[in-house]
């Protein structure tokens, strides 16, 4: 091999030692600079959360620099009221159905109903009620009260399927009835010592002996209106002196506006207001009636009161009763499950209904 083929071959090697020498060092320089990338964006990072912390800092001094700019908040001075105030008590019965048979094995074993049923669900609502009283008397003077006997207090033969189910025949049901009316009454108003004891009956949908609602004289084809009038002619008798106490308010009319604590209110039983199951229950129909009797003046009231639909509520100044029958089988698969109970109220003179409860019956 000649000398100028050998030096040729050494400048080569020494040119590729040099292009790796130069790989290298790029690679190196390329690893170093990736590496301070990284450094730089955990810095940025950093920077940015320690920006976040010094500005959450500098407001909660701000806070509490002007919290120290605030006066102190002197002790409150509480004496117990001495002098209560006055206000009348309310109780609101309908929808008892008394003679209706109801097994726990049509209604998926959640309601049964029968006569031996109702007599205790109505022991039980009285001495619910005197209980309430008692408690309600520690906060308020409750010298008056106003009992809403408010119709549906039998079922009837209405449909063709009571005429065959009912425990009792529409005149045996008043019979049972009556005198354990009576006996709730007395208790209310001995017990309960009131000053003033007001009775307003309303005519309920099932109690008629005609096949359909009548407008004309509804009051007068109603057995449960004409058991509460020869209870209160009768009065005197089974009532004694304390039938002085006691008003009776028994009218003609499906509505009867009674004034309470300077109130208009209004009682119906409530089969007059439709809803069709709707959105809302029957609250917002009721509530949407009430506002065009409302823009008359002889039409018009402060608080309504009603039953018929078997379930507890308010609306604004709509109060609707449920039922001391409960459950049943009208409503299995259409309404949802509701414990039958009765409505106990306080009514005040400056501030309306100030307390509503629920009395439960089983």
């Amino acid at each position: 091999m000649s000398s100028k083929t050998t030096k040729n071959i050494v400048r080569k090697v020494q040119n590729q030692a040099e292009v790796d020498t130069l790989a290298r060092e790029r690679l190196g320089f390329e690893r170093r600079l990736r590496s301070q990338q990284v450094q730089i964006a955990d810095l940025k990072v950093n920077n940015s959360l320690l920006l976040e912390e010094l500005s959450l800092r500098e407001q909660q001094l701000d806070l509490k620099l002007a919290m120290g700019d605030v006066p102190a908040c002197a002790p409150w001075p509480w004496k117990k009221k001495r002098s209560k105030g006055t206000a009348t008590a309310m109780m609101l019965w309908s929808d008892w159905h008394v003679d209706e048979l109801i097994t726990p094995e049509t209604t998926g074993g959640m309601n049964e109903w029968n006569p031996g049923i109702a007599d205790k669900s109505i022991k039980q609502l009285v001495s619910n009620t005197l209980n309430l009283l008692e408690i309600e008397q520690r906060l308020v003077d409750l010298p008056r009260a106003v009992l809403w006997l408010g119709g549906d207090f039998l079922s009837g033969p209405i449909h063709k399927e009571l005429e065959v189910t009912n425990t009792m025949s529409p005149d045996g049901a008043i019979c049972w009835l009556k005198p354990r009316i009576k006996e709730a009454i007395r208790l209310l108003v001995t017990e309960g010592k009131f000053e003033e004891f007001t009775i307003v009956v309303s005519f309920g949908n099932h109690g008629r002996w005609t096949e359909k609602i009548q407008f004309k004289r509804e009051w007068d084809v109603s057995r449960e209106w004409w058991m509460c009038h020869e209870l209160a002619q009768d009065a005197k008798e089974w009532l004694g002196s304390d039938s002085d106490r006691v008003k009776w308010i028994c009218g003609k009319s499906y509505q009867q506006i009674v004034e309470v604590e300077g109130y208009r209110c209004r009682f119906e039983h409530g089969h007059k207001n439709k809803y069709s199951e709707g959105i809302g229950g029957p609250l917002i129909p009721v509530n949407r009636k009430l506002g065009r009797l409302n823009l008359s003046g002889p039409t018009r009231s402060d608080w309504n009161f009603m039953g018929h639909f078997h379930t507890a509520g308010q609306l604004g100044t709509v109060i609707i009763n449920s039922s001391m029958i409960g459950y049943a089988e009208y409503g299995d698969g259409r309404f949802g499950y509701t414990d039958p109970s009765q409505t106990f109220l306080v009514m005040d003179e400056g501030h309306g209904v100030t307390l509503r409860r629920e009395v439960r019956v089983r």
